[in-house]
Parts: C-alpha cells; sequence; structure tokens
C-alpha cells in the first residue's frame, strides 16, 4: 500500500480493482474538486455572502474496464445516482483503515479526456470530471488503542440548497 490509496466506485460503472473490499472499484491515482461561495466586502456595509458553488470533482485513472463506460456516460449525460470516494491510509498497527470518505449523489459525467505518451511505461491515463447535486463528507479517526471510528459528518445539497453536520 502507498501512504494512501484512493477508490471510486460509481454506480454501473464496473472497474479493474481486487483489492479486498474495493473488488469492481476503480483505483484512481489522484482527484481533486471544491467548492466556492463569492462575498463582497464593501466599506461600511458588512459582509455578504454568496450561494456556495459546487465545483466538480475530477480524477485520473490508468486506462481500463471503466474507460468506455466512463466516455458513453460522458456522450449519453447519463444521470448516476450515487459514487463515492474512499481513501485509505497505513494505520499504527501497519493496516489499511478508511481515514476519509466522501459521497456524491445525483451526477453526471461532465468531462472525458484520454492521452498516452510514446516510450512510457505507464499506461495511458485518464482524466474524468462529473458534477454533482449533493455531497457528503465523512471523517474517520484512528485511536491510540487502534480502533477506528467516524468522527464527523457533513453534507450539503446544492439543489436544496442545505448544509448539515458538524
Amino acid at each position: 500500500m502507498a501512504v494512501a490509496d484512493f477508490y471510486l466506485k460509481i454506480d454501473g460503472i464496473e472497474g479493474e480493482c481486487e483489492v479486498k473490499g474495493f473488488e469492481k472499484q476503480m483505483q484512481i491515482e489522484s482527484w481533486s474538486f471544491g467548492v466556492t461561495n463569492s462575498g463582497s466586502a464593501a466599506l461600511g456595509t458588512g459582509m455578504g455572502t454568496g450561494r456556495a458553488s459546487l465545483q466538480d470533482f475530477h480524477f485520473v485513472i490508468h486506462n481500463g474496464k471503466a474507460s468506455p463506460q466512463l466516455f458513453l456516460a460522458c456522450c449519453k449525460g447519463n444521470h448516476i445516482k450515487e459514487a463515492v470516494l474512499t481513501c485509505r491510509k497505513t494505520g499504527g498497527d501497519g493496516k489499511p483503515y478508511t481515514y476519509y470518505r466522501v459521497i456524491f449523489n445525483d451526477l453526471v459525467i461532465s468531462s472525458f479526456q484520454t492521452g498516452g505518451s510514446n516510450g512510457s511505461n505507464v499506461l495511458p491515463m485518464e482524466q474524468i470530471s462529473f458534477n454533482f447535486t449533493k455531497i457528503t463528507h465523512e471523517y474517520f479517526q484512528q485511536k491510540a488503542d487502534g480502533t477506528v471510528s467516524l468522527t464527523n459528518t457533513v453534507t450539503y445539497d446544492q439543489k436544496k440548497v442545505e448544509a448539515s453536520g458538524a
């Protein structure tokens, strides 16, 4: 296991992962997403905020079994119910555990890019993005005794403009 491992499960899209507990998911190389909230600070008027805008989730995978499915989902604009990103790291006992999980709901694959490089010893890579309407973050903490427990959960629903959690 690397310092951290990342797995992505997208409803209806099958990957090639064979790691126990993550079978048929995609093992991803990197990922990113964010949120923006435009504010306005003007002299004497106080601070105002706008509405949060969730940015697309971007991830990179090696070309594989999921690639044609992701391409087609982007072309067709398929609505997908759920995707789950699971992040694991090695605990104090030397065993991997889930420390962070992100659940995305109501998503659409918005971008699919692929490419390779001659002479490299690596499979072609793909950069995929999807947008979503609801996101839930879950953080798991490992205690000194080795047990792992969910310590924080927050959710934001962009469609309903509702936030909950810590």
